[in-house]
Protein backbone atom coordinates (compact mmCIF):
# COMPACT_ATOMS: atom_id res chain seq x y z
CA UNK A 1 0.00 0.00 0.00
CA UNK A 2 1.46 3.45 -1.22
CA UNK A 3 0.44 5.50 2.48
CA UNK A 4 2.33 7.83 4.57
CA UNK A 5 5.28 5.75 5.33
CA UNK A 6 5.97 4.62 1.87
CA UNK A 7 5.69 7.20 -1.07
CA UNK A 8 5.51 5.86 -4.15
CA UNK A 9 8.55 7.30 -6.60
CA UNK A 10 11.68 8.89 -6.56
CA UNK A 11 11.85 12.66 -7.45
CA UNK A 12 12.89 11.61 -11.38
CA UNK A 13 10.14 11.89 -14.09
CA UNK A 14 8.47 8.55 -15.04
CA UNK A 15 11.06 5.89 -16.95
CA UNK A 16 11.00 2.89 -18.53
CA UNK A 17 10.01 -0.39 -16.46
CA UNK A 18 12.36 -3.29 -16.04
CA UNK A 19 10.46 -6.39 -17.54
CA UNK A 20 8.26 -8.79 -15.30
CA UNK A 21 5.64 -9.00 -13.11
CA UNK A 22 4.96 -7.26 -9.84
CA UNK A 23 1.77 -7.21 -7.79
CA UNK A 24 -0.91 -4.85 -7.94
CA UNK A 25 -0.36 -1.93 -6.10
CA UNK A 26 -3.74 -0.12 -4.25
CA UNK A 27 -3.06 3.44 -4.00
CA UNK A 28 -3.85 4.60 -0.52
CA UNK A 29 -5.68 7.97 0.90
CA UNK A 30 -3.34 8.50 3.74
CA UNK A 31 -0.92 11.73 1.65
CA UNK A 32 1.81 12.22 3.81
CA UNK A 33 2.83 16.45 3.57
CA UNK A 34 6.65 16.15 2.61
CA UNK A 35 6.44 13.66 0.60
CA UNK A 36 3.26 14.81 -1.51
CA UNK A 37 5.22 17.92 -2.25
CA UNK A 38 8.10 15.54 -3.57
CA UNK A 39 6.49 12.96 -5.19
CA UNK A 40 6.69 13.75 -8.91
CA UNK A 41 8.52 16.87 -8.79
CA UNK A 42 11.53 16.74 -11.25
CA UNK A 43 13.64 19.01 -8.64
CA UNK A 44 13.30 18.88 -4.82
CA UNK A 45 13.64 21.54 -2.97
CA UNK A 46 15.67 21.33 0.65
CA UNK A 47 12.68 23.39 2.15
CA UNK A 48 9.66 21.70 1.02
CA UNK A 49 6.02 22.73 1.39
CA UNK A 50 2.65 20.77 1.55
CA UNK A 51 1.03 20.84 -1.71
CA UNK A 52 -1.83 23.54 -2.34
CA UNK A 53 -5.04 22.66 -2.35
CA UNK A 54 -7.52 22.27 -5.33
CA UNK A 55 -10.52 23.56 -4.78
CA UNK A 56 -13.48 21.55 -5.99
CA UNK A 57 -13.69 22.40 -9.75
CA UNK A 58 -10.02 22.28 -10.04
CA UNK A 59 -9.60 18.73 -8.18
CA UNK A 60 -12.57 17.13 -10.34
CA UNK A 61 -11.14 18.90 -13.87
CA UNK A 62 -7.62 17.13 -12.96
CA UNK A 63 -9.22 13.64 -11.89
CA UNK A 64 -11.48 13.73 -15.32
CA UNK A 65 -8.27 14.72 -17.54
CA UNK A 66 -6.55 11.83 -15.45
CA UNK A 67 -9.48 9.26 -16.08
CA UNK A 68 -9.59 10.30 -19.79
CA UNK A 69 -6.09 10.00 -20.51
CA UNK A 70 -6.19 6.52 -18.79
CA UNK A 71 -9.38 6.10 -21.14
CA UNK A 72 -7.08 6.86 -24.01
CA UNK A 73 -4.11 4.80 -23.08
CA UNK A 74 -6.78 1.76 -22.91
CA UNK A 75 -7.24 2.45 -26.64
CA UNK A 76 -4.08 2.05 -27.69
CA UNK A 77 -2.53 -0.06 -25.74
CA UNK A 78 -5.39 -2.75 -26.61
CA UNK A 79 -3.59 -3.86 -29.38
CA UNK A 80 -0.85 -5.57 -26.99
CA UNK A 81 -3.74 -7.99 -25.71
CA UNK A 82 -3.21 -11.51 -26.88
CA UNK A 83 -4.86 -14.14 -29.26
CA UNK A 84 -6.75 -16.88 -27.27
CA UNK A 85 -4.34 -19.46 -30.00
CA UNK A 86 -1.04 -18.70 -27.91
CA UNK A 87 -2.39 -21.04 -24.95
CA UNK A 88 -1.98 -23.86 -27.30
CA UNK A 89 2.20 -22.86 -28.33
CA UNK A 90 5.28 -23.48 -26.80
CA UNK A 91 6.77 -20.84 -24.61
CA UNK A 92 9.06 -19.35 -27.30
CA UNK A 93 6.67 -19.27 -30.45
CA UNK A 94 3.83 -17.72 -28.00
CA UNK A 95 6.69 -15.00 -27.61
CA UNK A 96 6.58 -14.29 -31.28
CA UNK A 97 3.39 -14.63 -32.24
CA UNK A 98 2.28 -12.53 -29.66
CA UNK A 99 4.78 -9.33 -30.97
CA UNK A 100 3.73 -10.70 -34.69
CA UNK A 101 0.32 -9.94 -33.34
CA UNK A 102 0.29 -6.75 -31.84
CA UNK A 103 2.08 -5.61 -35.67
CA UNK A 104 -0.83 -7.51 -37.46
CA UNK A 105 -3.45 -5.78 -34.86
CA UNK A 106 -2.76 -2.26 -35.34
CA UNK A 107 -2.27 -2.80 -39.30
CA UNK A 108 -5.36 -3.89 -39.05
CA UNK A 109 -7.04 -0.98 -37.07
CA UNK A 110 -5.46 2.02 -38.42
CA UNK A 111 -7.42 3.47 -41.49
CA UNK A 112 -3.51 3.81 -43.44
CA UNK A 113 -0.97 1.64 -42.99
CA UNK A 114 1.32 3.93 -44.45
CA UNK A 115 0.97 5.68 -41.20
CA UNK A 116 2.58 2.70 -39.35
CA UNK A 117 6.21 1.61 -38.82
CA UNK A 118 6.96 -1.17 -36.72
CA UNK A 119 10.40 -2.53 -35.55
CA UNK A 120 10.59 -6.22 -33.94
CA UNK A 121 12.95 -9.11 -33.16
CA UNK A 122 9.85 -11.10 -33.04
CA UNK A 123 11.04 -12.54 -29.16
CA UNK A 124 11.56 -9.58 -26.62
CA UNK A 125 10.49 -6.49 -28.52
CA UNK A 126 8.03 -4.63 -30.43
CA UNK A 127 8.23 -0.90 -31.27
CA UNK A 128 5.34 1.22 -33.00
CA UNK A 129 5.99 4.61 -34.82
CA UNK A 130 2.18 6.40 -35.28
CA UNK A 131 2.13 9.40 -37.95
CA UNK A 132 -0.96 10.79 -37.43
CA UNK A 133 -2.77 7.46 -37.49
CA UNK A 134 -6.43 6.94 -37.72
CA UNK A 135 -8.23 4.31 -35.50
CA UNK A 136 -10.74 2.61 -36.44
CA UNK A 137 -13.48 2.96 -39.49
CA UNK A 138 -14.91 6.56 -37.60
CA UNK A 139 -11.50 7.50 -36.83
CA UNK A 140 -12.51 8.62 -33.75
CA UNK A 141 -9.06 8.62 -31.92
CA UNK A 142 -5.99 10.28 -34.10
CA UNK A 143 -1.88 9.01 -32.78
CA UNK A 144 1.19 10.62 -33.47
CA UNK A 145 3.99 9.24 -31.49
CA UNK A 146 6.15 6.18 -30.72
CA UNK A 147 4.89 2.93 -28.07
CA UNK A 148 7.15 0.58 -27.18
CA UNK A 149 6.83 -3.06 -25.67
CA UNK A 150 9.13 -5.31 -24.04
CA UNK A 151 7.43 -8.78 -23.54
CA UNK A 152 7.25 -11.32 -20.91
CA UNK A 153 5.16 -14.39 -21.28
CA UNK A 154 3.47 -15.86 -17.93
CA UNK A 155 3.17 -19.74 -17.50
CA UNK A 156 1.29 -22.20 -15.86
CA UNK A 157 1.57 -26.14 -15.09
CA UNK A 158 -0.48 -27.78 -17.72
CA UNK A 159 -0.29 -31.83 -19.07
CA UNK A 160 3.16 -32.20 -17.44
CA UNK A 161 4.51 -29.09 -18.73
CA UNK A 162 4.11 -25.14 -18.95
CA UNK A 163 1.66 -23.54 -20.99
CA UNK A 164 1.29 -19.40 -21.49
CA UNK A 165 -1.26 -18.55 -19.25
CA UNK A 166 -0.65 -14.23 -19.90
CA UNK A 167 1.17 -11.84 -21.75
CA UNK A 168 3.46 -8.70 -19.58
CA UNK A 169 4.81 -5.90 -21.61
CA UNK A 170 6.63 -3.51 -20.24
CA UNK A 171 5.54 -0.52 -22.19
CA UNK A 172 6.86 2.78 -22.77
CA UNK A 173 5.48 6.09 -24.57
CA UNK A 174 7.28 9.17 -25.95
CA UNK A 175 6.43 12.02 -27.94
CA UNK A 176 2.51 10.68 -27.96
CA UNK A 177 -0.22 12.63 -29.08
CA UNK A 178 -4.02 10.74 -28.77
CA UNK A 179 -6.14 13.18 -30.11
CA UNK A 180 -10.33 12.49 -30.64
CA UNK A 181 -12.34 13.55 -33.36
CA UNK A 182 -12.19 17.81 -33.77
CA UNK A 183 -9.32 18.18 -31.62
CA UNK A 184 -6.42 20.10 -32.60
CA UNK A 185 -4.18 19.70 -29.96
CA UNK A 186 -5.04 16.37 -28.61
CA UNK A 187 -3.29 14.99 -24.82
CA UNK A 188 0.13 14.19 -24.73
CA UNK A 189 1.47 11.06 -22.98
CA UNK A 190 4.84 10.52 -21.50
CA UNK A 191 5.74 7.36 -19.32
CA UNK A 192 5.95 3.50 -18.94
CA UNK A 193 3.51 1.06 -17.88
CA UNK A 194 3.44 -2.58 -16.94
CA UNK A 195 0.62 -3.91 -19.21
CA UNK A 196 -0.51 -7.62 -18.28
CA UNK A 197 -3.64 -9.37 -20.47
CA UNK A 198 -4.62 -12.97 -20.10
CA UNK A 199 -4.13 -15.67 -22.55
CA UNK A 200 -7.69 -17.41 -23.35
CA UNK A 201 -9.52 -15.92 -20.40
CA UNK A 202 -12.00 -13.40 -20.17
CA UNK A 203 -9.88 -11.85 -17.49
CA UNK A 204 -9.72 -8.30 -17.18
CA UNK A 205 -6.78 -5.75 -19.19
CA UNK A 206 -4.45 -4.36 -16.39
CA UNK A 207 -2.10 -1.06 -16.66
CA UNK A 208 0.04 -0.04 -13.75
CA UNK A 209 2.46 2.71 -14.28
CA UNK A 210 3.55 6.27 -13.93
CA UNK A 211 2.95 8.77 -16.86
CA UNK A 212 2.85 11.75 -17.41
CA UNK A 213 -0.91 13.60 -19.42
CA UNK A 214 -0.22 17.10 -20.88
CA UNK A 215 -3.31 19.10 -21.87
CA UNK A 216 -3.84 21.27 -24.76
CA UNK A 217 -4.15 24.03 -22.00
CA UNK A 218 -0.41 23.21 -20.98
CA UNK A 219 -1.44 21.79 -18.20
CA UNK A 220 0.42 18.55 -16.67
CA UNK A 221 -0.47 15.51 -14.63
CA UNK A 222 1.54 13.44 -13.00
CA UNK A 223 0.07 10.32 -12.62
CA UNK A 224 0.90 7.15 -10.28
CA UNK A 225 -1.60 4.64 -11.65
CA UNK A 226 -3.48 1.18 -11.59
CA UNK A 227 -6.38 0.41 -14.38
CA UNK A 228 -8.39 -2.22 -14.96
CA UNK A 229 -10.51 -2.66 -17.98
CA UNK A 230 -12.11 -4.82 -20.09
CA UNK A 231 -13.65 -4.49 -24.28
CA UNK A 232 -17.64 -4.94 -25.01
CA UNK A 233 -17.52 -4.36 -28.84
CA UNK A 234 -17.22 0.08 -28.88
CA UNK A 235 -17.22 0.40 -25.28
CA UNK A 236 -14.63 0.18 -22.38
CA UNK A 237 -15.57 -1.07 -18.97
CA UNK A 238 -12.94 0.56 -16.97
CA UNK A 239 -11.92 1.14 -13.10
CA UNK A 240 -8.85 2.84 -11.51
CA UNK A 241 -7.12 3.87 -8.69
CA UNK A 242 -4.55 6.74 -9.34
CA UNK A 243 -2.52 9.42 -7.45
CA UNK A 244 -2.31 12.75 -9.47
CA UNK A 245 0.05 15.53 -8.71
CA UNK A 246 -1.15 18.73 -11.56
CA UNK A 247 1.02 21.51 -12.79
CA UNK A 248 0.49 24.41 -14.49
CA UNK A 249 2.28 25.04 -17.76
CA UNK A 250 4.79 27.26 -16.13
CA UNK A 251 5.75 24.33 -14.19
CA UNK A 252 3.54 25.78 -10.60
CA UNK A 253 2.27 23.01 -8.40
CA UNK A 254 -1.25 23.15 -8.61
CA UNK A 255 -2.37 20.44 -5.85
CA UNK A 256 -2.86 16.44 -5.51
CA UNK A 257 -5.60 14.45 -4.82
CA UNK A 258 -6.18 10.38 -4.86
CA UNK A 259 -8.82 9.33 -7.81
CA UNK A 260 -10.73 6.03 -7.53
CA UNK A 261 -12.98 5.39 -10.35
CA UNK A 262 -15.43 2.23 -9.86
CA UNK A 263 -17.36 0.69 -13.47
CA UNK A 264 -16.67 3.60 -15.69
CA UNK A 265 -18.22 2.62 -18.67
CA UNK A 266 -17.70 4.67 -22.24
CA UNK A 267 -18.13 4.08 -25.41
CA UNK A 268 -16.24 5.49 -28.55
CA UNK A 269 -15.37 9.13 -27.47
CA UNK A 270 -18.35 9.57 -26.09
CA UNK A 271 -18.85 10.89 -22.55
CA UNK A 272 -18.60 8.01 -19.77
CA UNK A 273 -22.68 7.03 -19.36
CA UNK A 274 -21.87 5.10 -16.23
CA UNK A 275 -19.52 4.64 -12.96
CA UNK A 276 -18.43 6.44 -9.61
CA UNK A 277 -15.66 8.68 -9.03
CA UNK A 278 -14.13 9.29 -5.31
CA UNK A 279 -11.28 12.26 -4.97
CA UNK A 280 -9.16 11.91 -1.61
CA UNK A 281 -7.95 15.55 -0.74
CA UNK A 282 -4.91 15.99 2.10
CA UNK A 283 -6.82 17.42 3.83
CA UNK A 284 -9.38 14.82 4.09
CA UNK A 285 -12.68 15.92 1.90
CA UNK A 286 -13.41 13.38 -0.13
CA UNK A 287 -15.24 14.37 -3.34
CA UNK A 288 -17.98 12.01 -5.73
CA UNK A 289 -19.68 12.22 -8.98
CA UNK A 290 -21.70 9.85 -11.42
CA UNK A 291 -20.93 9.95 -15.09
CA UNK A 292 -24.25 9.94 -16.72
CA UNK A 293 -23.78 10.15 -20.79
CA UNK A 294 -23.54 14.08 -20.30
CA UNK A 295 -20.33 16.42 -20.73
CA UNK A 296 -21.46 17.67 -17.26
CA UNK A 297 -21.36 16.24 -13.56
CA UNK A 298 -22.09 17.37 -10.40
CA UNK A 299 -19.62 17.11 -7.76
CA UNK A 300 -20.40 16.23 -4.38
CA UNK A 301 -19.14 17.56 -1.59
CA UNK A 302 -18.86 16.19 2.25
CA UNK A 303 -21.86 18.78 3.28
CA UNK A 304 -24.14 18.10 0.32
CA UNK A 305 -23.63 21.13 -1.79
CA UNK A 306 -22.93 19.65 -5.62
CA UNK A 307 -20.61 21.97 -8.19
CA UNK A 308 -21.26 21.11 -11.42
CA UNK A 309 -18.00 20.41 -13.84
CA UNK A 310 -18.09 20.31 -17.75
CA UNK A 311 -16.20 17.62 -19.06
CA UNK A 312 -14.14 17.10 -22.53
CA UNK A 313 -16.05 14.94 -24.09
CA UNK A 314 -19.02 14.62 -26.42
CA UNK A 315 -22.09 14.17 -24.58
Amino acid sequence: MIGAEQTATSAAPPGRRGRGTRPRRHIGVVIAPLAVSCMFVFACEEELEPPPEPDVEQAAEHSALGLEGDRRAARFVGPFQPADALAELDPDEARSRALQGVAEIYRAVVQDVDCLDVESDDDTFVELHLDDCHLGVLGLFRLDGTIGGELDIELEACDGGECPAAVVYAISVEDFVVRARGETEGLGIEGAWTFRAPIGADGAMELDGEVTYTSAQGERLAVLSDVEWSVDGPCLHLSSDARIHAYAEDGELLGGLVASAQDVEACGDACPSAGTVRLSLARGDVLEWVYTGENVVDVREPGGEATEVALECDA
